[in-house]
């Protein structure tokens, strides 16, 4: 995907076709004064090629942050917000994207220089806890 520097690592472990559909987000953090923004997702896609330490998984967890961040908009107004489209389009200028997260009335919008793959990490349900947990 156009506009991340380490796609290559989501593409080895879902496939070229994934696209964060029906992902959901779990967190966003927006720092304006570094120009950042940061974005938790859980994503229920089936996993083609995982990791040799992964040794199962319900989901998985994806930590993006976005650098460079600049005229964003959003409204996230959900407990439970799932990715309808998650659209990046290259701008006229270098090292400048559009990022388009359309979660039905809930939306990321904004230009970005560069994004990357922090972490991606298996989860697996906690009885207990009544919530996902990242597998040991």
């Amino acid at each position: 995907m156009i506009g991340f520097d380490n796609w290559f690592v989501v593409e080895e472990i879902f496939g070229q076709e994934f696209s964060f559909s029906d992902a959901e987000i779990v967190n966003v953090v927006v720092n304006g004064l570094s120009g950042e923004l940061v974005l938790e997702l859980q994503v229920s896609d089936l996993v083609r090629k995982p990791p040799k330490k992964w040794e199962k998984w319900d989901l998985v967890y994806i930590k993006i942050s976005f650098f460079g961040v600049k005229e964003i908009s959003m409204y996230v107004n959900h407990e439970h917000i799932h990715i309808n489209q998650f659209l990046v389009e290259k701008r006229e200028k270098d090292f400048e994207h559009k990022l388009q997260v359309l979660c039905g009335e809930n939306y990321i919008h904004c230009n970005y220089s560069m994004a990357r793959i922090q972490n991606i990490k298996p989860l697996i349900w906690n009885e207990e806890l009544q919530y996902y947990i990242v597998a040991e």
